[in-house]
């Protein structure tokens, strides 16, 4: 055990005036360690141990230079680590940051830092408790300052409308002198022989958009890093342990766009030639038609399945929830809608206007099945467009067992929108029951591929945000190899309509 009580200045070790001198080139970047290029800031943070904090941040997957560790916030020069373990420096262990603000923003660093520890946790990070494990952020200018204190309220918000009301105790101060710490620290967990430890503790929840917590006339500090990006990569227990040394690749967080048809050669005695004009694809009211690129692939699922592809999908209109205890009845399945050309199908923001209960038309039915909680299932489906139910929630329901039984006597199971009714996915499909329930015990939540999607009634939006055409938000499509729906249980836990 640490100490956890701050100590005075009078009571600081003396330290030293030689600085401790840590390799030229950093480890894993290969950049210059003790350098500040032009046009380029510095950030630091200190959230817990400093091995896995620093590893979080020279992972981002751009605009990163350099990161080091080292201590800070404390009275004593030039400390050793030995010493800042005693309590009696005030240091606290912390990172070191220089990053282009043209290509990412502080607000990025900011978002990664609040989530990626328990900023409530006083004197301590996890097991790791003394004063050299407290949570803190400095700031080099007023502009820092600023955005550094709106974040906490912002992300003090966000954790109290989850239930952890406790209040964040992130010390926040002008940044002092950052003393480098010994060189086998700098990219510990990168370096043969590493020990694989961090302390961090994230909560799991996601700081707020910045359009709501902006300080005025910081519209510049926008951030560069995607939802995308968040939906993938987020930083959950022990994620820093298990990730890859290199910065984080962006085509796991980004879905390459389609080359371009060649045109033909000048001269070539080609003539370019439009395809025939296809019929005209259903229209769900309210939702923009697909287009070309969108539009049906006749024949895949008789490829796939062996079946017909003709028909509609097999959803049910809207209409009064079955009622509870009645049995539930199977779609047609066998007249399920070919797979669109191209996945996912995107569908317009306007999916997510203001309607009679929030982003949807009614609030989720009572009765939701496996067991969900209702409040969760309402706010996450209708006053939500960032949040999830917290990983691992739906093996905590009864869809386990409803997910056994139906792989012992082969049949798919049927999700279905807890507003409306409306089916929106079916699973397994294309793929074993073992592989399904293996990939989404995996990453946390229900996952569903191409092929598992009602297309008639899901879109994904431009951020990446999957969503029902009825306004609810169901979860996220993050491309996984492919395509890879991650989904609330609670937004597809509704029972089929029966009008």
């Amino acid at each position: 055990m640490g100490n956890t009580r701050m100590i005075t200045e009078a009571e600081a070790l003396r330290g030293r005036e030689s600085c401790m001198r840590v390799h030229e080139q950093h480890y894993v970047l290969k950049n210059q360690m003790d350098h500040v290029p032009s046009g380029h800031k510095v950030a630091i943070l200190a959230n817990g141990c400093f091995w896995g904090s620093e590893k979080g941040m020279w992972r981002l997957p751009f605009g990163i230079y350099s990161t080091a560790v080292g201590y800070c916030g404390g009275f004593t020069p030039n400390p050793t680590y030995e010493e800042v373990c005693t309590g009696r420096t005030g240091h606290t262990e912390a990172v070191k940051i220089v990053y282009d603000p043209q290509t990412i923003s502080f607000v990025d660093l900011l978002r990664w830092f609040w989530q990626s520890h328990d900023p409530c946790a006083g004197m301590g990070q996890g097991n790791d408790r003394g004063t050299q494990y407290r949570s803190a952020a400095y700031y080099f200018d007023d502009e820092q300052r600023r955005l550094v204190e709106s974040s906490k309220c912002a992300y003090a918000g966000a954790l109290s409308a989850v239930g952890l009301k406790r209040p964040i105790t992130t010390e926040i101060d002008t940044a002092p002198t950052f003393y480098y710490a010994e060189d086998y620290h700098q990219q510990y967990l990168a370096k043969p022989g590493a020990r694989p430890y961090c302390s961090a503790q994230p909560q799991e929840v996601d700081l707020p958009p910045f359009e709501g917590w902006m300080p005025s006339g910081l519209e510049g500090h926008t951030p560069r890093l995607p939802e995308s990006f968040w939906a993938v990569h987020a930083p959950s227990p022990h994620c820093v342990i298990r990730s890859p040394n290199a910065p984080i690749a962006l085509d796991t967080f980004t879905k390459p766009k389609p080359p371009k048809a060649e045109k033909p050669a000048a001269g070539s005695g080609q003539a370019a030639t439009a395809p025939p004009p296809a019929a005209a694809p259903a229209v769900t009211p309210g939702v923009s038609p697909a287009t070309p690129s969108q539009r049906a692939r006749p024949g895949f699922f008789a490829r796939l399945f062996g079946r017909s592809a003709a028909g509609a999908s097999a959803g049910v209109t809207t209409g009064q929830a079955r009622p509870k205890g009645a049995e539930e009845p199977e779609p047609d399945v066998e007249d399920a809608a070919p797979l669109p050309a191209e996945c996912p199908v995107v569908g317009p923001e306007t999916l997510m206007c203001a309607k009679a209960h929030g982003t949807s038309a009614t609030p989720v039915q009572q009765d939701l099945r496996w067991g969900c909680d209702w409040a969760t299932a309402d706010r996450i489906c209708n006053y939500n467009r960032h949040y999830a139910e917290h990983s691992g929630y739906f093996r905590k329901t009864g869809l386990e067992a409803s997910f056994h039984s139906a792989s012992q006597e082969g049949k798919p199971m049927y999700f279905y929108d807890a507003n409306t009714g409306h089916l929106l996915f079916t699973a397994p499909r294309g793929r074993t029951h073992e592989a399904f329930w293996r990939e989404s015990v995996s990453h946390g939540w229900p996952s569903f591929r191409d092929a598992e999607v009602n297309w008639e009634r899901v879109r994904c939006l431009a951020n990446g945000e999957c969503v029902s055409v009825d306004g609810t938000h169901l979860g996220h499509n993050l491309p996984d190899r492919a395509n890879r729906y991650c989904i609330n249980l609670v937004s597809v836990a509704g029972s089929p309509s029966t009008a």
